[in-house]
């Protein structure tokens, strides 16, 4: 028979090839290739050991075939031996014979080194049919004589599709081939088998010559081909090193060129018996080799795998980068060994390492080999997210049984609403890399497999509705990309969507879908499923339905879309006509309406396919362009943009467009309440994830972004009360730790911004997952903390040790918080408890036997012991090993428990080394997180899961950053391979954190210690990375000689600086981001150096030094005893006393859900414990019990003392609250951490009984009081006592004389008693606690003098004025008491307070400000809003103001910003009671529900509810009104409590609640009185009450109040500027609302003399306002003598006669006057004489002209009041011996300067810009006008100096533009001269300066010709000798007056001479 010679079977053979070559190529990747490349790619030779393959690729296929046998099915005939395929095969049956003969014919002599003979599908069920032994023959004359080239027999046991390949003798090829058969393996009769060739392939080693004999040592290797796969199987002899390499293939001649690779995919197989575990790796060392014609290998070259590993086989073993049982990619470039010729491929085992014994096994199988020119990917930064590969991580190893990310191929926008993804299950996984099919493609909001899917719904294209629902595809058919997924399915009969194309691209809320049909397609459809009411509108050609509310409280979802071509409806299809044109589907989802779906639809799906596609391009884009990367391999750059896109996709928006509300019209539909609230939610997030990287991640690379996103966060405390330790989108009861706690604080410290109201929500979050003990599973909370809390740790089995280790993560990071917002109290407590992991330190012999272990409640181990490698309950997902070393907010702690830094290491050591020898692969491991952990192959390193992530890291605390460097190289290259092939990780990817791992490590740094705000630095992977950071600059990595054996680092430079330390503060970074590039330049090298090795290189700890962590704790003691009285004796144990009080026990038992009950006496309750041996209290924790948090105390004392009647005040409290029931809040006592007490007592104010869930009273580890203490603290006291010489303190130097004086002598006795010791320990304890308080006195006074107050009003400079006096006063006295002492500190306090209140309206003032400007013209309250920023900028240019002043100016702007924002409650429309106020922390008690959004439910007497922010405006209110139910049976006589502004405040209303029916579905209105009439904004607290002994009081629906009426008086009321009518009605205080201020302003007529002016009397004049008839007056100034006056000129008095001063007098009085204004009266005539003049005294009759520079001489300025009339410089801070005494005198004395206070000058205070404004501004109106009429301005007080000096050329009109900031910003000398340069023209000079003789002034320093005119003039004259300047230095008041006084006045000049 002929066979078809056309070129389409060449053709079909290289269409063939490519499909299976895409069956283990990356769907996207190649595809990019092909456009990166611009060409296609090009292959060389391929192989998938399939039967085929062999005969396209390896051999000349035979033309024809004839065979001596009859056959009788065609399709099973004798032409399937030659047609390349064994899915065809000879099958011949009735009575087959042998022998048979078959004969192969060539177009021409064939050479050859092997045949092959391949068998058929069913060989294995029909053994019979194959071949047992044949002949064959070979000749090229078929009439002649055929020449025997090989004989086989007992060729059995055929495998299905096996091909078998023999050896043919080397000689001359023939033409025509014979192939005898000789037997059967059966019975003969029938005969089967597919294939037979001639081939140049050595496939099976089992065969002689296969192994290469020269590169074979120690070891043996037989390749076998097996269901399309070469098995290799081999043995390593011994211990040595052993190699062994069998050819595969020969004969080859490739040209290797400069994009040439290779590509194999191997997978390496567990060789051990019983599915051990292969600890030894042997397998690993498997490779492709390749040989060249030079005869040179490829596995002695140096080039690498794209994952860094070298291409031998024995380096991939030792780079375990491959793993067990699954299929590895490996590619290598070969472009450096362009040049060269491949002519064999060789398989190759190799192995050096330190082995077993007695050796070792391995197998193996190669999958497929490839040879292909590809040219390298090279994207542009606007494609860098092509790089991005959304398959990776969905190639997963038998589903979820081992994960290789479990991810979903999720298309969408960054942080989108929807995702929209193939699907080929329709379970949570989704997508499987491998199953070649898609069942349709789906909505999804899926965060994790683990976590689920929900509002799905789905759409599916196709043809044919009978085919089965799997649309088969190639993969070389799809790309899919963050942006865009395409795939055109196979043309196939049985396939549902034949020929179809589909090619989708998101947006936000939607997506835009084309899908392209065959021509020939007769009813081409697209399928919508899973939608609730679907409903197709033909003529709209459009969809809608919805998807019920989902699981986890997932909103109802609205879904509307539409077809952009004509269909007819069949069921849930829309059909198209054949012959359709492409179908462009859009699609949108809306949580909120069904409207707001249509609206998001036209938002977001306006556009073009092309065009939507490109805008989510360029949304990925902007993202991840950010980095840019040099020196990296296609497959880490595909790695890392691939990170970024998963880091990126989460956590997702749940908002919406609405253009209502508040934050940009942003709305969403919450999850928790059902309504629609104004923002952004943020969810789908496990923090218990990604807390470790993710959120740093956010912080450094979209800073603005990651606000939003925190606050989408906090919406969810808004919401529901709780922040969920998973979000999908409510709660889920997942994984452990209330990781948010730490996010929000880490967040804090990186630098973000939120305001101050959510920052404090985000810690009010926070304090209520970790203190408040009411677990809520799903909601929130910490689990066990009921007792853990007092404990120091979750108590029991069941994950409760990870609840601990994560809570004390949790709470460092609280502590951090706490300290940042400035609650001391919480910072001292959280810090305390962060440490507490000591209490979980299991200690043992040597390090190896030391481990964090969980504990019982009892304090005993929940383990007998502990075993390292099991994945129990314990420790959650992970193990004891991986657990050891996870404190990374205290390594420096953990090291010390350990026994130093170096045995830290060495437990890392233990970790990173052990194996668990009897490990087994398979199902009996347990979790997939263990298997995933043994394939990271680096001891038992988990970094497949998260709790691992930070261990290599870890060394950095021990002082070892190389053995972190080579860890973290070492993960790089292991865990995150396969990219190409759909794999990318080890473990699943978890919204992005095993991404953001990579990538922070990649860079060089990572977020070890989160919560603290630090990066530490590893080994940066690349030799460059550029991040484009929003701050406006660049971040850069470089590290030029970085390499696969470059990586340790040997130095660091930051922007050039050398830097040791191992970790930095990231806002270090971002700070300097704001002005300029960060270079981190590394210098890497290829040995551990001592870079970061230093003492103090190691990062922060909580713990500092050596010393083991204390944390604080609770000293009381639960088996302490119920006294029945006031404790004054001491018993043999501690005791517990209240005077009336119940179960007093349980506030010892530490369980917060008992409680006891304390009933007060007058008023008082006092609460005694007793401690048996005296201890500290440096901190006290009280817990507000389960009845409520309103039982909870709120104004209390804590005393201690030592003998029961002498206490000491060691903490005071007022207007505590306590947020919550069950919660445990901690307050700090002012007592020493050294001093001890044995009683202590506790007073509480209440008229009302206390309940109290627990009382703790703790401090740190006290030493033992024994000899060698005493002598230590001796020394300490000592010390103590030196530091009181400097500022002295007698009481306190007496009591330590005294106490050190007694210590001594006990410490020389030889025969001291132990109770000796102890009082004389106590003693020097109680001194140095003295010496404490006052220290604290000192840095108080310290810090309140740094404070520059001198532009602040003079009611703060008092009050800080007399602190300061006070407190140096007290500090410097040595007769100064304590109680002295503490009333100073109270007063420097205040003083604190009073600057406080001062800034705080500075910045309520600019909040206003930027308000106002965001304002429309038409904004209600705009104008209130204004006019209140001026009255605050009016009380702070006020000098008579007070704080009181200050504060109501505050609150004016405060209530008017709230008005003009519209952020209030109107009091007089409805207010629905179910919106309460959710999140302040006193906001509702916890069993007030929202029912139903209709109204409030669990109204029980007792409870109460909050709404913020309510306005009564206008009139004020007088009524208030309640639409409520009350059921009969439960309620009925309790009453309603209206309070204002607290739980406590001033009550306007109690209203009686009768009942109202049967059930609570009948609902009534009760209105009631007020107290008095309400006006202004308040918080609103209803507080409900029932004495009737019924359960409840009411449901609530609504209520609202009534504007009062008022009933005005006739008559007027005035004051001195407006006038009102006064309301009669009782309780009421408003005023006619004349105008929007409530009262008018009079209006004034003309006014009448009523006392005329003479000329040195004032007249008076009254006005009337027309209105009212008020009355005021006004002065009227004297006539004055201007008129009159003559003036009488000086001369000059000689020796003979006396001379006159000039001066003038008045023709109408005759008084004279030294000024022609007449104000400066003569009362003495003989002042005008000049006495004669004696030699050696010249005479000037009149003031210099300007000039001079000479003395003034004692006749100068004869028009000037003479010397003798000089006053008294009143300022006591000038002494007379200071160089600016004289200065200061004349410019006060001439009026140029005045003090800051009467007495007070501040010499040494500096200047602003606004004052030096102001002072140029004064001297160039007193120059040019003769006074000074300038007055301060309306807002800001320099405003009207500003303008006068803009105006006349003194300054720049840039100043105008200037910030309140910038002008109140210290000014500098320089640009001080250049302000006052401009207050007069021209200077004259007098001094020879000559350019750049000033020292630190050179030309072309800003404002340096003002300078140098001012040296030149003699004004200036430097600080030394040499002229120096000062340039930046700020000025001080002394040197001003100084300035001042020389421009005033040329004669104060001063001639100088510079160097």
């Amino acid at each position: 028979m002929k066979r078809n010679k056309t070129a389409s079977r060449w053709i079909s053979c290289l269409l063939c090839m490519a499909m299976m070559l895409s069956l283990f190529s990356g769907i996207t990747v190649l595809a990019a290739e092909k456009a990166a490349s611009g060409e296609e790619d090009k292959v060389l030779f391929s192989t998938r050991f399939k039967t085929q393959e062999e005969f396209s690729n390896f051999a000349d296929v035979p033309v024809e075939v004839n065979a001596t046998l009859k056959y009788g099915n065609s399709a099973e005939d004798v032409s399937a031996l030659i047609d390349g395929s064994t899915s065809t095969k000879l099958c011949a049956t009735g009575g087959v014979t042998v022998p048979l003969e078959f004969t192969f014919h060539y177009n021409a002599p064939t050479t050859a080194s092997n045949y092959y003979i391949s068998g058929a599908n069913d060989d294995e069920g029909n053994p019979g049919r194959t071949l047992n032994s044949w002949e064959l023959y070979g000749t090229n004359d078929q009439t002649g004589e055929w020449t025997l080239l090989d004989k086989q027999s007992n060729q059995t046991g055929w495998k299905n599709y096996e091909m078998r390949v023999f050896q043919l003798p080397e000689g001359p090829g023939y033409q025509h081939y014979k192939l005898k058969i000789t037997k059967f393996n059966s019975n003969p009769g029938t005969i089967q088998f597919s294939g037979f060739g001639l081939t140049k392939s050595l496939v099976d080693g089992s065969f002689a010559g296969t192994t290469d004999a020269a590169r074979t040592e120690h070891a043996s290797m037989t390749t076998t081909l097996e269901n399309d796969k070469l098995v290799i199987s081999g043995h390593h002899e011994g211990n040595q090193s052993a190699q062994v390499y069998n050819v595969l293939y020969t004969g080859l001649n490739i040209p290797v060129t400069e994009n040439t690779r290779l590509v194999y995919n191997i997978t390496p197989q567990q060789p051990l018996p019983n599915n051990k575990y292969d600890y030894d790796f042997y397998s690993m060392h498997l490779a492709v080799d390749l040989k060249f014609k030079d005869g040179t290998y490829l596995s002695s070259t140096e080039l690498e795998d794209e994952n860094g590993v070298r291409a031998d086989p024995n380096s991939q073993g030792e780079g375990k980068a491959m793993l067990y049982a699954q299929e590895n990619q490996i590619l290598i470039q070969l472009g450096a060994l362009k040049g060269k010729t491949i002519e064999e491929i060789d398989i190759g085992y190799a192995n050096s390492a330190d082995l077993k014994a007695d050796g070792g096994d391995f197998k193996g199988t190669l999958n497929s080999i490839r040879i292909e020119n590809v040219a390298p990917l090279n994207y542009s930064k606007e494609s860098l997210v092509d790089y991005a590969y959304i398959l990776r991580g969905t190639n997963n190893f038998g589903g979820a049984f081992f994960s290789r990310g479990l991810t979903g191929p999720m298309v969408a926008v960054p942080h989108g609403f929807n995702f929209w993804a193939p699907e080929n299950d329709t379970g949570n996984t989704m997508f499987d890399y491998n199953a070649g099919y898609i069942r349709g493609f789906r909505c999804s909001h899926e965060p994790s497999i683990w976590v689920g899917d929900r509002s799905v719904w789905r759409f599916m294209p196709g043809v044919n509705t009978s085919a089965n629902g799997r649309a088969i595809y190639d993969q070389e058919n799809v790309t899919a990309k963050p942006y865009y997924f395409s795939v055109q399915f196979n043309q196939s009969a049985s396939n549902p969507a034949s020929g179809v194309r589909t090619e989708l691209s998101p947006t936000d809320h939607g997506m835009i879908t084309r899908i392209t049909y065959p021509e020939n397609a007769q009813t081409p459809y697209i399928n919508i499923s899973d939608v609730s009411g679907l409903a197709f509108d033909t003529a709209a050609k459009s969809f809608s339905g919805y998807k019920n509310a989902d699981s986890n409280q997932m909103p109802k979802m609205y879904i509307y879309g539409t077809f952009d071509q004509a269909f007819t409806v069949n069921d849930t299809r829309a059909v198209f006509g054949q012959g359709t044109k492409p179908v462009v589907m859009r699609a949108a989802t809306s949580f909120i309406s069904a409207e707001q779906a249509q609206k998001n639809f036209e938002q977001e799906l306006s556009g073009k396919f092309d065009d939507v596609k490109a805008a989510a391009k360029k949304l990925w884009n902007d993202k991840l362009s950010q980095f840019e990367i040099e020196g990296a391999s296609e497959e880490q750059l595909i790695t890392f943009y691939s990170c970024l896109y998963r880091l990126y996709l989460y956590p997702n928006n749940m908002g919406e467009k609405t253009g209502e509300g508040g934050e940009e019209g942003w709305q969403y539909m919450s999850p928790y309440t059902k309504t629609v609230k104004d923002g952004k939610l943020y969810y789908n997030n496990g923090f218990w994830d990604t807390y470790r990287t993710t959120w740093a991640a956010y912080s450094l690379f979209t800073p603005e972004q990651n606000n939003e996103l925190l606050l989408g966060l906090i919406h969810h405390f808004e919401d529901s009360g709780w922040m969920p330790r998973w979000i999908a989108p409510a709660g889920t009861n997942s994984m452990v730790g209330t990781s948010s706690d730490v996010i929000f604080a880490d967040a804090m410290l990186r630098g973000a911004t939120l305001t101050n109201e959510q920052w404090q929500l985000a810690y009010q979050s926070a304090l209520k997952n970790a203190s408040m003990s009411d677990f809520k599973g799903a909601s929130g909370g910490r689990d066990g903390i009921d007792k853990g809390l007092f404990l120091g740790y979750t108590p029991g089995g069941s994950q409760k040790f990870s609840w601990s280790i994560e809570g004390y993560i949790n709470d460092a990071g609280i502590a951090n918080m706490a300290k940042k917002l400035g609650d001391m109290d919480a910072y001292t407590y959280y810090k305390s408890r962060a440490t507490n992991y000591v209490n979980l330190f299991r200690d043992g012999d040597g390090v190896e036997n030391k481990w964090l272990a969980a504990k019982n409640a009892d304090g005993s181990w929940t383990r007998s012991k502990v075993d390292p490698f099991a994945f129990h309950d314990d420790y959650t997902e992970t193990t004891a090993l991986n657990m050891a070393c996870s404190v990374p907010q205290d390594g420096q702690g953990l090291a010390n428990l350990y026994g130093g830094r170096a045995a830290l290491a060495e437990k890392l050591d233990q970790l990173f080394e052990t194996t668990l020898e009897t490990d087994t692969v398979g199902a009996n491991q347990g979790i997939h997180e263990r298997r995933e952990a043994q394939e990271v192959k680096m001891g038992e390193y988990g970094h497949s899961n998260q709790p691992s992530h930070h261990i290599p890291y870890m060394y950095l605390y021990a002082g070892r950053p190389d053995r972190t460097q080579e860890k973290v190289r070492q993960v790089l290259r292991q865990c995150y391979v396969g990219s190409r092939i759909g794999q990318g990780y080890i473990g699943d990817e978890d919204n992005g954190e095993m991404s953001a791992w990579f990538i922070f490590s990649a860079m060089g740094f990572y977020p070890l210690n989160m919560g603290n705000g630090e990066l530490v630095f590893g080994s940066p992977l690349f030799k460059k990375i550029t991040l484009h950071h929003e701050n406006g600059h660049d971040l850069i990595i470089e590290a030029p000689n970085n390499s696969s054996t470059n990586i340790y680092v040997g130095g660091l430079t930051i922007n050039g600086t050398p830097y040791s330390k191992t970790s930095i503060k990231q806002t270090d970074l971002t700070d300097q981001l704001k002005t300029q590039d960060v270079v981190l330049h590394f210098d890497m090298q290829a040995t551990p150096g001592a870079w970061g090795m230093g003492e103090n290189d190691v990062p922060d700890s909580l713990t500092k030094g050596d010393e083991t962590p204390d944390p604080l704790r609770d000293r009381t003691n639960s088996a302490a005893v119920v006294a029945e009285e006031v404790p004054t004796t001491l018993s043999s144990g501690d005791s517990i006393y209240c005077a009336d009080g119940e179960n007093l026990k349980n506030l010892l038992d530490n369980n917060s859900k008992t409680s006891a009950t304390l009933k007060p006496t007058d008023g008082i309750i006092s609460l005694y414990y007793t401690f048996a041996k005296p201890q500290a209290v440096s901190l006290y924790t009280l817990t507000s019990a389960s009845g409520g948090k309103d039982s909870a105390p709120k104004n209390f004392t804590l005393y201690l003392s030592n003998d029961g009647s002498t206490w000491t005040e060691a903490d005071k409290r007022e207007n505590v609250t306590f947020e919550w029931s069950l919660y445990t809040k901690p307050f700090k006592t002012n007592a020493a951490d050294y001093v001890q007490y044995r009683y202590v007592r506790l007073d509480i104010k209440s008229d009302s009984e206390i309940q109290l869930g627990e009382l703790e009273l703790m401090s740190t580890e006290m030493p033992a009081l024994n000899a060698d203490a005493l002598n230590g603290m001796i020394a300490e006291a000592r010390k103590a006592k030196e530091a009181l010489s400097d500022g002295g303190y007698a009481p306190l130097e007496t009591l330590m004389n005294a106490a050190i004086g007694e210590a001594q002598t006990v410490a020389a006795k030889e025969d001291k008693t132990d109770a000796e010791i102890e009082e004389a320990c106590r003693k020097l304890i109680n001194a140095m606690s003295e010496i404490e308080g006052m220290k604290d006195l000192w840095t108080k006074l310290d810090a309140i003098k740094k404070v520059d107050t001198s532009n602040m009003p003079s009611a703060v400079q008092n009050s800080v004025r007399s602190a300061i006096s006070n407190a140096e006063e007290v500090t410097k006295n040595y007769n100064s008491t304590m109680d002295a002492l503490k009333d100073a500190k109270s007063q420097l306090e205040q003083a604190s307070n009073d600057i406080q209140s001062y800034q705080d309206l500075v910045a309520k003032i600019e909040e206003a400000r930027q308000v106002y400007e965001g304002l429309t013209d038409d904004a209600a309250h705009k104008d209130d809003l204004n006019q209140a920023i001026q009255n605050a900028q009016a009380a702070l240019n006020d000098p008579n103001a007070t704080i009181v002043d200050f504060n109501h100016a505050n609150d004016a702007l405060d209530l008017n910003i709230k008005l003009a924002q519209a952020k209030f409650r109107d009091a007089y429309v409805k207010i629905e009671a179910e919106e309460f106020t959710k999140f302040d922390t006193d906001a509702h008690h916890s069993r007030i529900v929202n029912d139903n959004n209709h109204n409030i439910g669990g109204v029980e007497s007792g409870t109460w509810v909050k709404y913020s922010n309510v306005y009564f405006s206008g009139n004020g209110a007088d009524k208030v009104t309640f639409y409520y139910s009350s059921q009969r049976k439960d309620s009925g006589g309790g009453q309603i409590h209206v309070r204002l502004d607290s739980l406590d405040g001033k009550e306007i209303a109690t209203l009686t609640c009768p009942e109202t029916g049967n059930d609570w579905s009948n609902y009534v209105e009760l209105s009631g009185d007020l107290t008095e009439t309400t006006k202004g904004m308040h918080d609103v607290y209803l507080y409900f009450e029932n004495n009737t002994g019924k359960t409840y009081v009411a449901n609530v629906d609504w209520f609202r109040f009534t504007e009062s009426e008022h009933a005005w008086s006739t008559e007027w009321t005035w004051n001195e500027t407006h006038h009102w009518h006064e309301c009669t009605a009782e309780g009421c205080t408003v005023t006619d609302n004349a105008d929007k201020d409530g009262y008018a302003e009079h209006v004034w007529d003309e006014g009448k003399v009523t006392t005329e002016p003479t000329e040195s009397s004032k007249g008076e004049k009254t006005y009337t306002c027309t209105v009212c008839n008020a009355t005021k007056t006004a002065e009227i100034p004297e006539i004055g003598h201007t008129h009159n006056l003559r003036k009488h000129e000086g001369f000059a008095a000689t020796e003979e006669t006396e001379g006159q001063k000039t001066y003038y007098s008045c023709n109408g009085c005759g008084k004279w006057f030294w000024d022609e204004t007449g104000t400066e009266e003569i009362t003495n005539h003989n002042d005008v004489i000049i006495p004669k003049l004696t030699p050696d005294k010249p005479s000037e009759p009149s003031k210099p002209s300007g000039g001079t520079v000479k003395p003034v001489s004692p006749n100068a300025g004869v028009n000037k009041k003479p010397e003798t009339g000089k006053k008294e410089l009143p300022f006591t801070d000038v002494p007379q011996t200071a160089w600016y005494h004289e200065s200061v005198q004349k410019a006060w004395e001439i009026g140029l300067i005045d003090g800051v206070t009467k007495t007070q000058f501040q010499p040494d205070g500096t200047l602003t810009v606004a004052q030096a404004i102001k002072l140029a501004a004064a001297l160039y109106q007193m120059e040019h006008e003769g006074e000074v009429a300038l007055t301060n301005g309306r807002i800001n007080w320099y405003d009207s100096y500003v303008s006068y000096a803009v105006a006349n050329g003194i300054i720049e009109k840039d100043y105008a533009s200037y910030t309140a900031a910038q002008m109140n910003a210290a000014i500098t000398r320089a640009e001080f001269v250049h302000i006052f340069h401009g207050a007069e023209s021209t200077y004259k000079a007098i001094n020879q300066v000559a350019d750049d003789a000033i020292p630190d002034v050179k030309n072309g320093d800003a404002f340096a010709s003002d300078i140098y005119e001012f040296y030149r003039a003699g004004i200036l004259t430097g600080s030394d000798a040499k002229g120096t300047f000062h340039p930046a230095s700020s000025i001080k008041r002394s040197e001003v007056a100084t300035i001042l006084l020389r421009m005033f006045d040329a004669a104060a000049r001063v001639s100088i001479d510079l160097p």
